[in-house]
């Protein structure tokens, strides 16, 4: 079996065009970049955001599907659903948090709340959104045949946060909730024993005092120290800030390297040229 490499894709390395024409030339792209991957040697496993475009997997399959054809690569290509298990009694679920759906005015959200139970914050003046419970996920269900199909160098293609569940009395039942898609990734990473997760985004790499006098990029810095920046408050809420979690959280529980950088340097970041590595063992590194 080849070496596998958990590639989570995000909105932010998308770029999503909403014509067809766009998204189609966007699954090209990146059905390239995954033949590349496979060419090296290794064996993606992608994760992608798909709350961004639904059905985004399938065109995704099809675009991989029809390059790794075109270079003669002997590979099938699946799509797949995943459920992270959660804890119905995690904190998360007594304070919802995660923004999901429309914006609504004052009054639409009033006539939710009441009629539908609805929780919703007021994120701008006059703006409202329905909020969810954001678990942390202890694991992803579909973990051991996702294993069995990369040791047949088949490349699954999962939806990034999948949907969440939960066991009650031995019986596993859906929640009304939404798991972090790189807290799932970093999981699904470690379960499936990965060699490296790339963490695929909007920047080539990450940014410490970001626009600030001392801005500098981070090229490799040991766990400990992403943990430090990360306490200091370097990457953004919602952005960054769950990305270098959940590297942080894939390098402790495996001691395999975590990378963050962009999809046209997917390549390159594998090969230790690009990206932002962050890894378990200090080799005399110093910020």
């Amino acid at each position: 079996m080849n070496r596998v490499v958990l590639m989570a894709v995000d909105g932010e390395a998308l770029m999503i065009p909403s014509a067809l024409q766009g998204q189609t030339s966007l699954w090209r792209d990146f059905a390239e970049t995954v033949a590349d991957v496979i060419e090296d040697g290794w064996t993606p496993v992608v994760t992608v955001d798909s709350d961004q475009s639904p059905g985004l997997e399938t065109g995704f399959v099809a675009a991989i599907t029809s390059s790794l054809r075109a270079r003669r690569l002997d590979a099938q290509v699946i799509a797949a659903l995943i459920h992270p298990v959660v804890d119905i009694d995690d904190p998360a679920f007594i304070t919802p948090t995660k923004p999901i759906g429309s914006r609504m005015d004052a009054q639409t959200a009033r006539r939710h709340v009441v009629e539908d139970g609805w929780d919703v914050d007021e994120g701008e003046p006059g703006s409202f959104r329905r909020v969810v419970p954001s678990p942390e996920p202890l694991q992803v269900l579909e973990s051991e045949v996702i294993r069995t199909l990369v040791k047949a160098d088949v490349v699954v293609v999962a939806s990034g946060g999948g949907i969440p569940v939960t066991f009650c009395d031995d019986e596993l039942v859906p929640v009304d909730a939404v798991t972090d898609k790189d807290r799932v990734a970093a999981l699904l990473a470690t379960q499936l024993r990965a060699s490296v997760l790339l963490m695929v985004t909007g920047v080539e790499r990450v940014f410490v005092d970001s626009l600030g006098p001392q801005e500098r990029a981070l090229d490799v810095i040991t766990v400990d120290q992403a943990a430090a920046l990360q306490a200091q408050g370097h990457f953004p809420d919602g952005s960054l800030a769950p990305k270098m979690e959940s590297a942080i959280a894939f390098v402790n529980g495996c001691g395999c390297d975590a990378v963050i950088t962009s999809i046209d340097h997917v390549r390159q970041a594998l090969h230790g040229l690009a990206g932002t590595r962050v890894v378990a063992v200090p080799e005399g590194l110093e910020l």
